[in-house]
């Protein structure tokens, strides 16, 4: 993900549920439970707490994701992450400590 600041933002003090569309790179400290389709690059922070399907260009996790994780060019897992959930992507990084609890299945989807 690049190192540009997010363009939209969810702070440690705020909540979501529901079907949360974004069409540009979001960063996610705080709770959203329901399902997130982004268009661009989704962070979801240490304090962030996701219960949800996440669907986006590439995602970034330091907090926690109880839902599938898909994304179109790659999944970073930091030493905080805790994820339940299977992850879907061409690329996947998981670094010490990060905890996964699913199955993941690592490259370009099938063209059929």
């Amino acid at each position: 993900m690049s190192d540009a600041e997010p363009e939209v933002a969810l702070g440690p003090d705020m909540a979501f549920e529901g079907l949360l569309v974004l069409p540009k790179s979001a960063r996610i400290e705080g709770r959203v439970a329901g399902t997130v389709m982004a268009g661009a690059s989704v962070w979801v922070g240490a304090t962030g707490v996701v219960e949800a399907d996440l669907e986006a260009e590439a995602i970034v996790v330091e907090g926690s994701v109880h839902g599938d994780l898909r994304a179109r060019t790659s999944i970073e897992l930091g030493p905080g992450a805790i994820v339940t959930g299977d992850l879907t992507g061409p690329r996947i990084a998981v670094a010490d400590g990060a905890q996964v609890n699913g199955r993941c299945r690592v490259g370009h989807p099938s063209a059929s």
